[in-house]
C-alpha cells in the first residue's frame, strides 16, 4: 500500500541478491545480501522518503534491513520464546517508528520495537490459535496496512481476519468465514478517511466492510461463490467508485462500489490472472488483463483504454516454451507516458515496454524465475 520514491530495487529467489537501477531501469547494480536463503517478503518504511529504509523476511527466518535504499544490508534472527525462528518469514509490514510486525510459516505472529533488531511473540487476542484449531499450511496467510502505515493492521487466516489495534498490542477477531477462507484482502486508497475495505475468498465471493474493518457486506459477486484472486480499486476511490475483481480466473467491474458487477470480456483471454490498473486511471481510463488463452496456456495482455468498457489484445506470447509475460507494473510515470514493466518467464526476466504493453525488451536476466514488481514514485521495488 503506498509507495516510496526511488530508487529501482530487485529480490530475487535463489541467490540473495539485490539489484538497484538509478536510469529507469535501463541498468542494472547488484548488491548482496548478508546471509543465504530466499527473500520471501518485502516491506519499507512508511517514512521511506525521508529514511530509506527497507525490510526483507527470508525463508530461514532471518530479516534483513537496509537504511540506505538497498545499498547495503544488516540481518537480525528473531527468536521466539528463546529459540532462533528455523521458518520462513511469511509476511512483514512496517509500521510508524520502530514497530514491525511479522508472521512466520509455524504461525507466528512477531513484533519488533526497534526496526527489527530484536522480535517477540505478539499474539494476544488473536481468536485462532493455529496448533489447536487450524491444520492447514499457511494458517496465517498475510498482514496488510493502509498505505502510510496506519492503523488498522489486517492478519489475513484461514478462518477469517483479525484487526491488530495500537499496532498490533491487542487483536479482535473482524470476520469468521470457515469454510470459505481469505484469500485476498484490499485497502480503500483514500483509507483512513474512507475506511472501506474489502476480502476475498476461496469461494466466498467478496466482502466488503465500510467502516475500517467492524462489519461486513457480502455482496453481490458472492451469489456465484467465485474464488477471488485479486481485489483493484480505482487509485482516486472512492472519488472514482471503479472496483476490478479477478474471480474464478474471470474480471468483473463495478462501478458503483460493489453493489453490483458486470463480467467483462478481455480479449483473446480465457483465464485471467491480475488487473493492472494506470495510476492516472481516473483522468486516462487505461486498464490491463494479463491472462492465458484456455487451450496452449499461452500468456496474453489486453487494454482497455476507456475503464473496462472495450478491450484489444495488444501481445501474445508464442506456445509454451517460448517467453511469457506473466505479470505487468505501471510505475506513476506510466500516466505521464512512461515504460510499463513486467516479468517474463522462460527466460526470466525483467521486462520494458516504452509503447504501452505492444512490444518489450530485456532490461535484466535473472537466474531463476519468481520476481513480482511493486511501483514506486520515481522508480520499482520488486519481490519474490
Amino acid at each position: 500500500p503506498g509507495f516510496p520514491a526511488d530508487p529501482f530495487l530487485v529480490a530475487l529467489t535463489g541467490d540473495a541478491g539485490v539489484w538497484r537501477s538509478p536510469d529507469d531501469g535501463a541498468s542494472w547494480v547488484a548488491t548482496t545480501l548478508p546471509g543465504e536463503g530466499r527473500a520471501t517478503a518485502l516491506s519499507y518504511s512508511p517514512e521511506f522518503d525521508l529514511d530509506d529504509r527497507l525490510w526483507l523476511g527470508m525463508s530461514t527466518g532471518a530479516v534483513f534491513r537496509s537504511s540506505d535504499r538497498g545499498e547495503t544490508w544488516s540481518a537480525a534472527l528473531p527468536e521466539v520464546e528463546g529459540e532462533p525462528l528455523d521458518q520462513a518469514i511469511h509476511d512483514l509490514v512496517a509500521l510508524d517508528g520502530d514497530r514491525m510486525l511479522a508472521i512466520s510459516a509455524d504461525f507466528a505472529v512477531l513484533c519488533s520495537d526497534d526496526a527489527g533488531d530484536n522480535w517477540s511473540l505478539c499474539d494476544q487476542g488473536i481468536p485462532w490459535p493455529a496448533a489447536q484449531h487450524s491444520r492447514f499450511w499457511g494458517h496465517y496467510r498475510r498482514l496488510s496496512r493502509p498505505a502510510g502505515g496506519s492503523s488498522p493492521v489486517v492478519l489475513a487466516a484461514w478462518e477469517g481476519l483479525v484487526l491488530g489495534k495500537e499496532a498490533g498490542e491487542q487483536w479482535s477477531e473482524a470476520c469468521f468465514l470457515t469454510p470459505d477462507y481469505v484469500r485476498s484482502v484490499a485497502f480503500s486508497p483514500g483509507y483512513p478517511d474512507d475506511p472501506t475495505l474489502w476480502l476475498g475468498t476461496y469461494g466466498g465471493g467478496v466482502h466488503r466492510s465500510q467502516d475500517g474493518g467492524e462489519t461486513w457486506t457480502v455482496l453481490a459477486a458472492d451469489k456465484e461463490h467465485q474464488f477471488t484472486e485479486a481485489i483493484v480499486p480505482s487509485p482516486e476511490y472512492p472519488a472514482d467508485p471503479t472496483l476490478f475483481l479477478v474471480t474464478a480466473r474471470r474480471v468483473l467491474l463495478t462501478a458503483d462500489g460493489g453493489d453490483s458487477f458486470r463480467q467483462l470480456d478481455a480479449t483473446g483471454i480465457a483465464l485471467a490472472h491480475d488487473v493492472v490498473l494506470s495510476p492516472g486511471f481516473a483522468d486516462d481510463r487505461i486498464a490491463f488483463t494479463v491472462g492465458t488463452t484456455e487451450d496452449e496456456g499461452q500468456w496474453v495482455i489486453a487494454r482497455s483504454d476507456d475503464g473496462g468498457d472495450s478491450w484489444a489484445e495488444i501481445w501474445r506470447g508464442e506456445p509454451p516454451p517460448a517467453p511469457q509475460i506473466v505479470s505487468l507494473l505501471a510505475p506513476p510515470e506510466f500516466a505521464d507516458g512512461g515504460p510499463l514493466f513486467g516479468i517474463q518467464q522462460e527466460p526470466a526476466a525483467v521486462v520494458r515496454s516504452g509503447d504501452g504493453g505492444g512490444s518489450w525488451e530485456e532490461v535484466l536476466v535473472l537466474e531463476e524465475a519468481g520476481a513480482r514488481l511493486l511501483a514506486a514514485d520515481g522508480g520499482l521495488l520488486a519481490v519474490t
